[in-house]
């Protein structure tokens, strides 16, 4: 969950997925909520991805805790970003709608540990 500007955005319901954590569980994910981040600024969608500042919270929430969540936050705008999936992959949207990345674990980690390999 992000908060920024007073709003605050729920990311991948379930657990937030990492590249450690997806790589080592096998986690996949579908983030598709970038265009409903709540906030009073206009920001790009890169923003949106990497921004980190001391009043962003980025936190996980089971899907039967969902309800409980909001309720506890209520009245802080919130914004569900996406969800965890079965498939080993994990996705990324824009803002419209446009997959920005779609690759399977296995060649995100590939990628991520060739230039390490010396």
């Amino acid at each position: 969950m992000a908060h920024s500007a007073g709003g605050v955005t729920m990311p991948p319901v379930g657990r937030i997925v990492k590249p450690q954590t997806a790589f080592a569980g096998g986690v996949g994910a579908d983030v598709t909520g970038l265009k409903d981040i709540a906030t009073d600024a206009v920001l790009s969608d890169e923003v949106k991805r990497f921004s980190e500042s001391n009043t962003r919270f980025v936190v996980e929430v089971r899907p039967e805790n969902v309800s409980a969540f909001r309720w506890a936050f209520d009245g802080l705008p919130l914004s569900l970003l996406g969800q965890t999936v079965a498939e080993k992959r994990p996705r990324v949207a824009e803002s419209d709608g446009e997959w920005l990345i779609w690759a399977t674990l296995h060649e995100l980690k590939e990628a991520w540990q060739r230039p390490l390999r010396w």
